[in-house]
């Protein structure tokens, strides 16, 4: 089992191939994936903030437990925000083909167990396919994808305190995403550009591109955002994924309760 009392995160990247080999031969055979984007967030933040945030948690909850980070991926679907300038997007099919191109090498290599840890909302829909498309292709593996933020119910009402409720993407650039920012990179956020938006917003009844919602590219109050707040965030987020993490060192897959065919691809 990896030392959970690690000071140094583990990381995919640096390891030779017999090092991996031998880690993934051992418990809980398990890996992180930090996933997120690059894309636009308002005037205040760079670019990186998806992946940015994402990896300063991925590398603190390694340190933690000894489960190996692999590269982050910078790369998402970011449609939603396609037209400003900065956002590179993927289309969600080459997304997933992505993860289940990388996922198989990670199979291969000897690991049975695989947290994509995501950074950015736009992602999800796409994840939810490769999550299912992962367990067809690969019976073995044990597989989830979780936003870092919806990790535990505290995450949850630092992270979406200013959101907008019932969207699918509720916050953007916000007081949390810039908090957290703030604990890692505090030189790259401009806080007097901060701008909060959008203002006495009603939810439409279909779904529309962000340029009918923000003109600064802000959904939220990022203008609350502090770094005393950034670091609770943190803590919290990496602690608990910590404990979630810990709880499946010795999961096993659980027992059919009926009895239907597998999926044959």
């Amino acid at each position: 089992m990896p030392n959970t009392h690690s000071s140094e995160p583990v990381l995919w990247a640096r390891l030779s191939w017999p090092e991996l080999q031998e880690l993934a031969s051992k418990p809980p055979h398990l890996a992180l994936w930090p996933l997120g984007t690059t894309e636009q967030h308002g005037k205040h933040l760079p670019v990186d903030v998806d992946i940015a945030n994402c990896w300063e948690i991925a590398l603190r909850v390694s340190a933690q437990t000894g489960v190996p980070v692999l590269p982050a991926l910078p790369f998402g679907d970011s449609r939603f925000w396609q037209g400003w300038p900065g956002t590179l997007s993927l289309e969600p099919e080459t997304f997933v083909q992505v993860l289940l191109d990388v996922a198989g090498g990670l199979v291969q290599t000897g690991f049975t167990r695989l947290l994509l840890l995501n950074g950015h909302v736009g992602n999800m829909p796409a994840l939810a396919v490769a999550e299912g498309r992962l367990r067809a292709r690969h019976p073995s593996l044990q597989v989830r994808a979780l936003s870092w933020w919806d990790v535990s119910p505290r995450v949850v009402e630092y992270m979406y305190s200013d959101s907008i409720e019932v969207t699918l993407r509720s916050f953007h650039a916000n007081d949390g995403e810039t908090s957290v920012y703030l604990t890692h990179s505090p030189e790259l956020v401009r806080q007097s550009l901060a701008v909060d938006e959008p203002t006495d917003y009603q939810r439409p009844v279909f779904s529309y591109h962000s340029r009918k919602l923000t003109r600064s590219g802000v959904i939220g109050h990022p203008s609350q955002a502090s770094l005393d707040k950034g670091r609770k965030i943190v803590q919290f987020a990496v602690d608990d994924l910590a404990d979630l993490l810990r709880r499946g060192f010795d999961e096993r897959d659980p027992d059919d309760v009926w009895d239907v065919r597998p999926l044959e691809l």
